[in-house]
């Protein structure tokens, strides 16, 4: 009997490892992706705002230089720069609109439509005048993507 009783507390004592290791593990697992997942959309929210603010700030530059005529050169310049911010700007979109939800995501995508507006725009002669209520939507669309974006990290507002 004493031989029984012994093995029928082993087998539970190595159930009962057994149960908690799986638990652990799931459980470490599980907090270990959501961490991964969290960290993977606060960088894709800081390159996606950051370039944004690098687009708009060349988008500022291509304005002046093609209102006053800038030298060709320069001119050139300032428009590959705006081309180049524009492709980083979808490029950090894609990866939102793999980890984001999708109220975010299409805040996203306004606040890009409405930088790749003005840049179409700004090619065909758009004023300055013209250009101050799109700038003025741009930073509204901005602010309302990183207002969602804290939410999405539980991040305070």
């Amino acid at each position: 009997m004493q031989f029984d009783f012994t093995a029928i507390a082993a087998s539970a004592a190595a159930v009962i490892s057994i149960v908690n290791l799986t638990v652990t593990t799931y459980s470490t697992g599980r907090r270990e992706r959501l961490k991964w997942a969290r960290d993977s959309l606060a960088e894709a929210f800081y390159s996606f705002i950051d370039t944004s603010y690098l687009y708009t700030s060349a988008l500022n530059q291509y304005q002046r230089l093609f209102q006053k005529e800038g030298a060709v050169d320069e001119f050139e310049a300032t428009s590959q720069t705006v081309q180049t911010h524009r492709s980083a700007l979808r490029h950090a979109q894609t990866k939102i609109r793999l980890l984001a939800p999708a109220r975010t995501l299409d805040q996203a995508q306004r606040l890009r439509a409405s930088l790749d507006e003005l840049s179409d725009r700004i090619s065909e002669g758009l004023s300055q005048d013209e250009c101050d209520p799109m700038r003025a939507e741009i930073r509204q669309y901005r602010e309302a993507l990183i207002v969602s974006a804290k939410k999405d990290m539980g991040l305070p507002r």
